[in-house]
């Protein structure tokens, strides 16, 4: 198959497994459920790298249990590609396993989930978006502003998404209307496994 060259028609995500409908109403789903955690907030001491998944880590906590299985499924097969992003113990008996943001990235691009922006599909509301900050945190970063759930586009450009931010000493679930800083700091979407 011959490569093409030029900008890729913009297409909706691939469902595996069913129709653009299941797809929609999956989303629909990852949606609601992220709704649902707007409002939850940490309690003093909350440690990103050492504590459980928690609501603040929105797509994870959102797409439970797809996400977890469909990680814990790809650890399996791919033991030394997730080694390769974050050193041998970076395995799912670590706590931060579910919320790290190369972890996560790694089990979509491996499942043809995660869509790079500018890409052939656009993001759409329930969808998961993910940002790399122009404050470079490294690959021990487990903040949970790395991703969140698009809830609603405009012409193509995610205009609001529930995400973790931080508010004074403590992190918050918000839906968040993204201004152009958050906007331009957005590298890809990606979908559920297991849910489309």
């Amino acid at each position: 198959m011959a490569k093409q060259v030029g900008t890729p028609e913009k297409r909706p995500a691939r469902a595996t497994g069913g129709t653009a409908a299941t797809r929609d109403a999956a989303r629909r789903r990852l949606l609601d459920r992220a709704k649902g955690l707007i409002g939850a907030t940490t309690d003093d001491g909350w440690d990103w790298r050492k504590g459980s998944l928690s609501a603040l880590d929105v797509f994870p906590f959102a797409a439970e249990p797809h996400l977890r299985e469909a990680m814990l499924a790809d650890f399996q097969r791919d033991q030394a590609g997730y080694r390769k992003i974050g050193g041998g113990s970076n395995t799912p008996r670590a706590a931060y396993f579910l919320r790290r943001h190369a972890n996560v990235r790694h089990c979509l691009q491996r499942l043809d989930l995660y869509y790079p922006r500018g890409g052939a599909v656009e993001p759409a509301p329930g969808m998961v978006v993910f940002f790399e900050w122009p404050e470079d945190r490294g690959r021990f970063n487990f903040k949970p502003d790395r991703s969140g759930i698009i809830e609603s586009v405009d012409k193509g450009e995610v205009v609001r998404a529930i995400m973790a931010v931080q508010d004074a000493d403590r992190w918050r679930v918000r839906l968040v209307t993204l201004p152009e800083a958050s906007r331009v700091a957005i590298v890809a979407y990606g979908d559920c496994p297991g849910l489309v």
